[in-house]
């Protein structure tokens, strides 16, 4: 007797070939010595990558380090980024045969293609654009749009794609800052000057 939980799926294998045959939730009878089953989450899961600091008070389910990468002009960025997805329920029998488990599965799709799209996108993209976080709704939006058809290529949902966030090096981050404050000052003194 196998039971299923509600929010997951089985595929049945005989001898260790996929025999087609999905379980859903509930209970079912199988072959015992003969047949075994290959649990799949079709609940969303999220995959999710952070600095270790912020990983701790995460509840992801697969967890990861930002990836590194270089903007347009030159400057390095950390990207951290959230991919939120499901197994599609009608592909888990191929997902098995092809892919294997549901870590496998992360593993071979969802970190690889994730962090090749992640790591390329923001090269076209300036620093600047990326420091005003303007760029970042941009960037997210092409993320989803390249993964969209990788994921259902390989039986999964792509259900978003978020930029968590986009950090500079600090010489980086305090050049900006002097800047912001070198035109501040030089705006003041405009103001003083025309009183």
């Amino acid at each position: 007797l196998r039971t299923i939980d509600a929010g997951e799926i089985a595929v049945v294998t005989n001898l260790g070939k996929v025999t087609g045959r999905v379980l859903d939730p509930g209970a079912h009878f199988i072959t015992p010595f003969v047949q075994s089953t290959e649990t799949y989450n079709t609940k969303k899961v999220i995959y999710e990558t952070s600095i270790q600091e912020k990983q701790k008070s995460s509840d992801a389910d697969y967890k990861d380090f930002p990836v590194d990468t270089n903007t347009s002009d030159g400057q390095p960025v950390d990207v951290s980024y959230t991919v939120r997805f499901s197994v599609d329920p009608t592909k888990a029998s191929w997902v098995y045969q092809n892919v294997g488990s549901q870590e496998a599965l992360v593993e071979k799709i969802v970190k690889t293609e994730s962090r090749i799209w992640a790591r390329n996108i923001p090269r076209r993209y300036t620093a600047d654009t990326l420091y005003t976080g303007s760029g970042s709704t941009e960037i997210q939006d092409e993320i989803f749009k390249a993964l969209e058809q990788t994921f259902n290529d390989n039986g999964l949902i792509l259900d978003g794609v978020g930029i968590r966030e986009i950090s500079f090096s600090d010489n980086y981050a305090g050049a900006i800052e002097a800047k912001q404050i070198e035109a501040v000052k030089v705006q003041t003194e405009k103001n003083i000057a025309e009183q």
